[in-house]
Parts: structure tokens; sequence; C-alpha cells
């Protein structure tokens, strides 16, 4: 890999054409490659998200409850 981008430099920067035994072959088009571990990690993401999610609801659901009864222990202090 490394001789390649020697090559391809030498070729770019000063015009030398050095290739004993490279043959230089243009592709048309480039493929694209697809990680494997990429759908796995996605995966991941997704069940993490829901988790958070998850986490951010019973946080929010704790408080609101924690509110409510404080407003109730208030409430009975002001009533007696």
């Amino acid at each position: 890999m490394g001789g390649g981008n020697l090559i391809k430099e030498l070729l770019i920067k000063h015009l030398i054409n050095y290739s004993p035994g490279y043959v230089r072959e243009e592709m048309e088009e480039q493929p694209m490659v697809d990680n494997p571990k990429i759908r796995e990690l996605k995966k991941q993401k997704v069940s993490r998200v829901s988790v958070l999610h998850k986490l951010k609801s019973s946080i929010s659901r704790r408080d609101t409850q924690g509110e409510r009864q404080d407003q109730v222990g208030r409430d009975k202090e002001k009533a007696n």
C-alpha cells in the first residue's frame, strides 16, 4: 500500500514516472465497501437510545410525582 502512495506522489509532485512492474489502472467507478461492523453498531445505538429515553421518562415521572407530593404536603400545612 505504501508503495502505491509513493508512486502517486512521484507522479504528481515530481513528474517522475517510476513504475517497474506497477501498472496503473484507473477505475471508472470507485466501489463503496460497507464496513461489516456498522450494522452491529447501528443496532447498539438504537438499543441505547431506547434505554436512554426510558431512563429520561422515568426521571421525569419521579420528578413530577415528587412535586405533586410536595404540593399536597404544602396544601395540608396551609389547611392547618
